[in-house]
């Protein structure tokens, strides 16, 4: 069973779909810090990151209903 996203994952995903250009999609980390880039510049609304926060708690609360008994234990 999958961890649920955060809400920087959740962000990065959205970047990686709909901004970030497609020749960097195969460079994950190059993607990933271009994606933690805007995410931690100042600039950025609080907005933003409050409604993605609220996506992220969406999501969390859909995987405890669906995964009622996942316990996250890292190997």
């Amino acid at each position: 069973i999958p961890r649920p996203p955060n809400s920087f994952m959740l962000f990065r995903s959205h970047l990686l779909k709909h901004i970030i250009p497609k020749d960097m999609g195969k460079k994950q980390q190059k993607a990933s810090r271009t994606a933690g880039k805007f995410w931690n510049d100042p600039r950025l609304p609080y907005q933003v990151k409050k409604a993605w926060e609220e996506r992220a708690k969406v999501v969390r609360d859909w995987h405890k209903a669906k995964y009622p008994d996942y316990k996250f234990s890292p190997r």
